[in-house]
């Protein structure tokens, strides 16, 4: 029996690497610009899904909440808001406790000194919410460098292949704490989602989009 997907943050992100790298433009980020391209239609439904998901909020309710959201506007987690850290600037220093806690033991037992006087600012998570985003994405283009080879018939096409891809299979499991860590950035609830649980509250697709690909390439 096929194990249903449980879907993470992490997730979330990874989708948006994929459908980006297809679709550099981001004036093309939206369902109206991608409808007559299935693949690309179906993979950014999903990500709405879970954005939906990840960040739904309720109504406002109290006279103060109300007052907040009628002067600042309601946030709307988009591909973009993510990608720039924006949404950070919507919680809470309390909300990303346990994020700041394993930044402080980290910076802790590389420096070998304890800062007990810290005090970080939720805008101050930004900056390096954008540097690990970065590097997340080098890093899985590395990891999947030769994806895009079909068939490597030449003696010196698979030396290369094969000369990379031991250098890249000895990071492939070196990504624990960053992904640990931008799992915290962009899911500090330990949400987590099952395929069909996302397909009744949030409308997630169920198709494959790369069963697709092929024919629209």
């Amino acid at each position: 029996m096929e194990q249903t997907k449980t879907y993470k943050g992490i997730d979330l992100l990874n989708k948006i690497f994929e459908f980006t790298e297809m679709t550099p433009d981001s004036g093309k980020w939206n369902l109206k610009a991608v409808r007559d391209n299935p693949p690309r239609y179906i993979r950014l439904q999903q990500i709405e899904s879970l954005l939906r998901a990840f960040f739904e909020k309720k109504e406002p309710t109290g006279f103060l909440e109300k007052t907040k959201t009628f002067f600042k506007g309601s946030f709307k987690a988009t591909i973009d808001t993510i990608l720039s850290g924006e949404f950070i600037k919507e919680r809470t220093t309390e909300d990303y406790a346990e994020l700041i806690t394993f930044m402080k033991n980290t910076i802790e037992e590389k420096e070998g000194t304890k800062d007990a006087t810290i005090d970080i600012d939720v805008t101050k998570l930004v900056m390096p919410f954008k540097q690990l985003v970065k590097y997340k994405r080098q890093a899985k283009n590395l990891l999947t460098f030769n994806a895009g080879w079909l068939e490597a018939g030449s003696f010196t096409s698979r030396f290369s292949i094969y000369l990379t891809n031991s250098v890249s299979s000895t990071l492939a499991d070196k990504f624990g704490n960053l992904d640990k860590t931008l799992e915290l950035f962009i899911n500090p609830q330990h949400l987590s989602f099952t395929e069909d649980e996302l397909k009744a509250r949030f409308g997630f697709p169920l198709n494959k989009p790369s069963d697709i690909d092929m024919d629209f390439i």
